[in-house]
């Protein structure tokens, strides 16, 4: 029931925007990009001054969905033939199908992982101090999704000419900016369940990069562009 309270407080939150602090938000989103290792400590004091592993701010999850229309939208106008139908499609494909559908299954995985594999059975947090949440496990995903929205959805955008020429060079760095983003995914997340302390072995969240790599090497020898591979999925 307190659970259920929390989710139901974060939604209304998600609504009005002056209960958001942007600010922080904004610090966290450089934090990802390029001092991932000091999300640990704020959550660390998140937990000690809240007593929750999650984010009760919204601000991060609009921004991003925020991010998402913007970009999508660009997207649609430059590549989609359909007219509003089109557009709209795509921005909801890409917010509410690919960023919150697909991140609330990953999350929901994530965390049957971590609870069923890598718990600790002697740790000192038992209880409700060694509990997952899996509003925490979308805030990794939420953190880990912010790379691959910089590299994927803005980055690419603006160097698209570039990509999707069909030479060795633009196969290479399409490939290279679309299973890097990926990896840093991975990556932040495994950093995100590593900074739980009753958690072990949270490497495990690493190993999709064991096939991204062979992937992006395959598919530069066949000269399968990735970029122009999403491009074509979207529209």
């Amino acid at each position: 029931m307190e659970y259920q309270n929390s989710v139901k407080d974060y939604i209304k939150r998600a609504t009005n925007i002056k209960q958001m602090d942007v600010n922080s938000t904004v610090c966290q989103m450089l934090y990802i990009c390029f001092a991932p290792q000091k999300l640990a400590r704020l959550t660390a004091m998140r937990k000690t001054a809240k007593n929750q592993w999650a984010r009760d701010d919204p601000a991060f999850v609009v921004m991003l969905m925020l991010g998402l229309t913007v970009a999508s939208f660009c997207y649609a106008l430059t590549f989609n033939k359909d007219g509003f139908f089109g557009i709209f499609r795509t921005i909801f494909y890409c917010v509410c199908v690919y960023f919150l559908g697909l991140g609330a299954v990953i999350s929901y995985v994530n965390l049957r992982i971590a609870e069923n594999h890598l718990k600790e059975k002697n740790s000192r947090y038992s209880g409700a101090a060694g509990k997952l949440e899996w509003l925490y496990c979308f805030d990794i995903h939420c953190n880990s999704f912010l790379p691959v929205f910089l590299i994927v959805y803005v980055l690419q955008y603006f160097f698209l000419p570039l990509l999707v020429m069909e030479n060795f060079f633009s196969v290479c760095l399409a490939n290279f900016l679309v299973i890097g983003s990926f990896c840093y995914y991975h990556y932040l997340t495994c950093q995100g369940f590593g900074t739980l302390p009753f958690l072990k072995n949270t490497e495990i969240y690493l190993a999709p990069i064991l096939g991204l790599i062979p992937l992006g090497v395959i598919c530069i020898a066949l000269r399968i562009n990735l970029t122009t591979a999403i491009i074509s999925m979207h529209f």
